[in-house]
């Protein structure tokens, strides 16, 4: 009987399938024939949008919301941007916004461009009551009422975020970019400029996922970057000048893990309370614990490295802390466990347990924080605490030579490249100020960290990117970080 019904559940999938239809939208006014609002209001479950060619934008002069399961595709190689009509005529209070997910609908958004919003409510540009996805989405110069400068999600929410950029958005009050209180989750996404009176990117009171996004020049008065209010995990990023007037450049209030992740020239000015760090374990008043491998933080500003106070407890393995502008450790109250890292300075004793006090880590050059050769930290960490991890920062194996070095970055001996697994395998590394792509055909963008697209093309070759820094190179679908020296 079991297998009868999941039959019968298969075939309705398939009929559904079957009978979804793509539908056009021709017209950029906000209401009328071929709208997107009436595209959307004649939708059924399945069926995808998607926009004329002459379509570059949408004018919005009121909220649309959207209570099926549909996909909305806009221009892959422009985006197609959606942003205020002349005047916003929706009459209903406290919802000038540009989409509104409603509860049981699942929903995808693909090349869109959601901009230039003041809401008179939480969430600049959506707010998210069930399941949104969005690829390959650009979210500029969005603010809110309060809460959530670009989006804002309901409690029991899922909000799925890849290939996205998040700039110069603004909330007064918490999220700057994105207010979670769902289930997060984020994949090679770029917060730049973003501002919120607490956490400039991210304010989270629920499960949050980050994995290979930047964070850079993000501001707050508390928290510049993430205030994590629940379980947090960080992996393969990058957080650079970001700037907080108190308290840190992410503050943690409950669980959060940070991996193979790097941490240079944020800034924490703190008149009240000088007291704090770039990370910050302190304020919560029930226990909470951070836990940092192989990442590395250094050259910061203005407070110390990492602060821990309270009855919490800090666990950091195979990791460089290292030149921050006060104490790169400071341990007040609460657990601390230290092992096979380098530290720079601390205020209470930490040799032991294999660490490296004092020395340093001998980086390849200037904005460049690879090893040198001769650098202390290479094969002195401990390959028990890097379960699940298998590759460093820049996508190179994380073990080289039998023992993982301390640090987001392992020593290669050639580091012209990250050695291709074939033949015609992508391959992508930077030249000079160049960034050398090999083996494709696609579609190319590079973004540096302010999420600007700095070059463009199509197929293998060379762009030009002027300066050294930190890039993010989308080929198709694909988002890799490069560091050019």
């Amino acid at each position: 009987m079991r297998k009868i019904i999941s039959i019968i559940i298969l075939l309705l999938f398939t009929a559904i399938n079957i009978n979804a239809k793509t539908i056009t939208v021709t017209s950029s006014a906000d209401t009328g024939t071929g709208t997107l609002r009436q595209a959307i209001t004649g939708a059924n479950n399945g069926d995808i949008i998607v926009f004329d060619n002459n379509i570059t934008s949408i004018h919005f002069a009121g909220i649309i919301t959207i209570d099926k399961n549909i996909t909305i595709s806009g221009n892959e190689t422009n985006n197609t941007v959606c942003q205020n009509a002349a005047i916003w005529t929706d009459t209903r209070p406290q919802r000038k916004r540009y989409f509104e997910i409603l509860a049981n609908a699942e929903v995808t958004f693909n090349h869109l461009t959601l901009q230039d919003n003041k809401s008179n409510c939480s969430g600049g540009a959506i707010t998210n009551y069930s399941k949104l996805t969005l690829n390959n989405c650009t979210f500029s110069n969005n603010r809110a009422l309060d809460y959530g400068g670009a989006i804002y999600t309901m409690p029991g929410s899922t909000l799925k975020v890849n290939n996205c950029i998040f700039t110069k958005n603004y909330a007064p009050s918490s999220g700057g970019a994105i207010m979670n209180n769902g289930d997060l989750s984020i994949n090679n996404a770029v917060f730049s400029e973003n501002y919120g009176n607490n956490a400039g990117a991210i304010y989270t009171s629920n499960t949050c996922v980050i994995e290979n996004c930047i964070f850079s020049n993000n501001s707050a008065v508390y928290d510049s970057a993430i205030s994590n209010y629940s379980d947090l995990q960080v992996i393969n990023s990058i957080f650079r000048e970001n700037k907080s007037t108190e308290n840190a450049t992410i503050d943690n209030n409950k669980n959060t893990t940070i991996k193979n992740t790097l941490f240079i020239q944020n800034k924490v000015a703190d008149s009240l309370n000088p007291e704090r760090g770039i990370i910050t374990n302190s304020l919560s008043y029930t226990v909470s614990a951070t836990t940092i491998i192989n990442s590395t933080i250094v050259n910061n500003y203005g407070g110390h490295g990492i602060y821990i106070s309270r009855n919490n407890s800090l666990s950091i393995y195979n990791s460089i802390i290292f030149n921050n502008a006060k104490n790169d450790i400071h341990h007040l109250l609460g657990n601390l466990v230290l092992q096979n890292s380098l530290i720079g300075t601390s205020n209470i004793d930490l040799t032991g347990n294999n660490n490296i006090i004092g020395e340093d880590p001998l980086f390849a050059g200037y904005d460049d924080y690879s090893l040198q050769k001769n650098s202390p930290a290479i094969d002195k960490g401990n390959n028990v605490h890097i379960a699940g991890i298998t590759t460093d920062l820049l996508g190179n194996q994380r073990i080289s030579n039998g023992t993982v070095d301390i640090g987001a970055h392992e020593y290669q001996a050639n580091t012209s490249a990250i050695p291709p697994t074939s033949a015609t395998a992508l391959k992508i590394y930077p030249q000079h100020h160049n960034i050398i792509i090999e083996n494709t055909t696609e579609t190319i963008q590079v973004y540096n960290i302010a999420g600007q697209c700095v070059a463009q093309g199509t197929g293998a070759g060379s762009y030009n990117v002027s300066q050294a820094g930190i890039y993010i190179v989308r080929v198709g679908s694909e988002a890799r970080k490069v560091i050019v020296p």
